[in-house]
């Protein structure tokens, strides 16, 4: 090899070591984009202090994306896929509102699963008391007050915008590696494989297909029968607002849950089978299968250019076992996720299932 050749050949090796290098340090906590004095202030440095504990601990909630100098405000992909067809102020209003509900709910989780030194710490710095409820009370208040006194300051809806990210699963140094495409190689092999052999099973008559061990069903306790006119209904009501995107109250969403909920029937063949509630014991997290349960929540899509509604229906296993499932997915707790998208008019448009 030449100079010219062992150059280049040293500079790309340079480059790909400092891009995994900067890719590997762990992003901080920044600070606020807007000045702050007094009790504003006070409650920027609580808020701030408390995402530094959740990072260093780990039990930041995964479900929602933190937005860079507004700690009051966090966004997932579909409210970021809002960001460009926003016009009016009431539009605005009401996406600032939806993140600002956000970043409640993933606080509330984030308390609960800090460990007691670091509640104590907070806690002292806010002078309260060291419980999950009074942290995420304060941390409330706190976050209200901060949005309250922002929101009519000049710019403040664009430099929300400018933090609004859709966040990628793709990692710069991976790409750079290029271990992406070798990846996806053995991954497209082996789904091409697996949807062949899927295929194979569903052709067959239901009849044809005999358990292993005992054919289970799992159903809600309690189902309703609506038309889809008055799913239309409901989905209309719960769409009405400024970005006439649905979003159903708890009255409806558990209605709605109970309706469309799939009927499971699971060939169970021992303990693993067994659909569970998912609990905590003996410092490590279970699945209860004598506590048959199945999750719900719910999202909202793009389907036509047009927001619509999702039920989400989460199942948990104690583990994955036996000869059928791949040696590199057995181990303790499996699950699936069910999804089912419903159109403006109330019929399910698209079924799509995840293995968890």
């Amino acid at each position: 090899m030449d100079n010219f050749k062992r150059r280049h050949l040293f500079l790309l090796v340079n480059v790909i070591t400092i891009t995994l290098l900067l890719t590997a340090c762990a992003p901080g906590v920044k600070p606020i984009v807007f000045s702050e004095t007094g009790e504003t202030a006070a409650c920027a440095e609580f808020l701030l202090n408390l995402d530094r504990a959740v990072a260093e601990t780990g039990v930041n909630n995964a479900a929602a994306f933190r937005l860079d100098g507004l700690p009051y405000l966090r966004t997932d992909r579909f409210l970021c896929g809002l960001k460009d067809r926003l016009s009016d102020p009431a539009e605005k209003a009401l996406w600032v509102d939806w993140m600002r509900a956000e970043d409640t709910m993933a606080r509330q989780t984030e308390i609960a699963c800090l460990p007691p030194d670091a509640r104590e710490r907070l806690a002292g710095r806010a002078g309260v008391t060291p419980s999950v409820e009074a942290l995420a009370d304060y941390a409330e208040t706190c976050a209200g007050s901060l949005l309250a006194a922002h929101r009519d300051r000049p710019g403040f809806y664009e430099a929300v915008s400018a933090a609004v990210e859709c966040q990628s699963e793709y990692k710069t140094a991976l790409r750079v590696a290029g271990l992406y495409p070798l990846s996806a190689l053995p991954v497209a092999v082996l789904t091409k494989k697996a949807h062949r052999r899927m295929t194979r099973w569903l052709d067959r008559k239901s009849d044809d297909i005999l358990p292993r061990g005992k054919w289970v069903s799992y159903g809600p306790d309690q189902r309703y029968g609506f038309s889809t006119d008055e799913v239309k209904r409901m989905i209309a009501k719960a769409a009405d607002n400024a970005l006439s995107v649905p979003r159903p109250d708890e009255n409806t969403r558990q209605v709605l849950a109970a309706a469309f909920a799939p009927i499971l029937t699971q060939d169970v063949r021992d303990a693993a089978d067994r659909i569970g509630a998912v609990k905590w014991r003996d410092g490590r997290i279970v699945v209860d299968g004598d506590a048959p349960t199945v999750y719900y929540y719910f999202t909202n899509a793009f389907y036509n250019d047009r927001p619509v509604l999702q039920i989400n229906y989460a199942l948990w296993y104690p583990a994955r076992t036996g000869p059928g499932a791949p040696w590199i997915e057995r181990g303790t707790l499996d699950g699936l996720t069910v999804r089912l998208s419903l159109d403006l008019e109330g019929r399910p448009v698209m079924v799509d299932i995840m293995n968890n």
